[in-house]
């Protein structure tokens, strides 16, 4: 038997990953779902500037095209697994295995950077308060061009070693030649989540102080600003989460790879990988912020006609009054 079919014998028995593998197959259908529901919902209903609807879009495809690759390619593993009684039949081409795995980490990445391109689109709408709302949606399309962009340079420059030849039990990102970038990828998307944490923090400062002027335009594109933020405030949160735990443990993985055993280490790479979770759960945490946000809008409305209507019926009581 050769190693690579031992390492498929061993793949095919190790048990918590295949239940991880099961777990993203899940979270990705429900992912795909999920996103399209959100879709289908808010097309013609979200109300945020033109500039800030292009990257929530932008986040929205991002999360179906990596669930989609992720959920094929985790879906095909746990078929050959329990379906093939061939241990060596179970393999698949390392090149199939970068033609899947490069998008869905592409995706990962650029994710992060419209997440603080939504920040900066933010930071321009506070400098720009007097003329951002008839401005067109040129600033939303390059922003999510340019995350994109890096996304896909940053995710070349990971798999720049990735081997081209042979064949894998499991597709993994992280192999011996790769190791090295992956370390240097991870360190990079965690660096973009603290600079979008601090971002997020400092441009809500300045909207609250904003908020406070004398200038009505000004307060009140600092109002809408905050509006948004707090909207957003929940998915940033979590996406701060989920993102910084995956990309802290694949930071720590070359320092810890020899204290597990091979199949156990892929194991917990495999169960560090919270992608799929937040993938499946941020179009619903959106939705929720957003129908909470549209529910006490109009709960401040049917308040307010209600002050007027009462007004009016004590103004005209008191003139019928008056006449008699």
């Amino acid at each position: 038997m050769s190693d690579t079919c031992s390492e498929a014998l061993d793949f095919k028995a190790n048990a918590p990953l295949n239940i991880i593998m099961a777990i993203h197959v899940f979270t990705s259908v429900g992912g795909i779902i999920a996103n399209a529901c959100f879709v289908r919902h808010w097309e013609h209903n979200l109300f945020f500037h033109r500039n800030s609807r292009i990257l929530v879009w932008t986040t929205v495809v991002l999360n179906i095209l990596h669930s989609l690759f992720l959920g094929v390619l985790e879906g095909l593993h746990l078929f050959q697994n329990h379906f093939l009684e061939d241990r060596c039949s179970i393999l698949v081409p390392t090149k199939f295995c970068y033609s899947m795995r490069m998008p869905a980490l592409m995706c990962v990445a650029a994710q992060a950077l419209v997440h603080l391109s939504i920040v900066t689109e933010r930071a321009v709408a506070l400098k720009c308060t007097k003329t951002y709302e008839s401005q067109k949606s040129s600033l939303g399309y390059i922003l999510a061009v340019m995350s994109v962009s890096i996304a896909i340079g940053l995710t070349i420059y990971t798999f720049k070693d990735y081997p081209m030849t042979g064949e894998m039990s499991y597709c993994k990102v992280a192999t011996t030649q790769t190791m090295p970038e992956v370390f240097v990828y991870s360190c990079c998307v965690l660096f973009l989540e603290i600079v979008i944490i601090a971002s997020f923090c400092c441009v809500y400062r300045l909207n609250l102080k904003q908020s406070k002027v004398y200038d009505m335009r000004c307060k009140y594109q600092a109002k809408e600003n905050l509006t948004v933020l707090l909207l957003l405030l929940p998915l940033i949160i979590l996406h701060s989460l989920a993102f910084s735990f995956f990309m802290a443990n694949v930071a720590l993985a070359p320092f810890i790879e020899n204290v597990f055993a091979p199949s156990h280490f892929r194991a917990y790479l495999a169960g560090a990988y919270v992608i799929p979770i937040y993938t499946f759960f941020s179009p619903l945490l959106l939705w929720w912020s957003m129908d909470r946000h549209r529910s006490s809008r109009s709960q401040d409305l049917m308040r307010m006609s209600s002050r007027i209507d009462n007004e009016n019926n004590i103004y005209f009581s008191n003139y019928a009054w008056i006449k008699k």
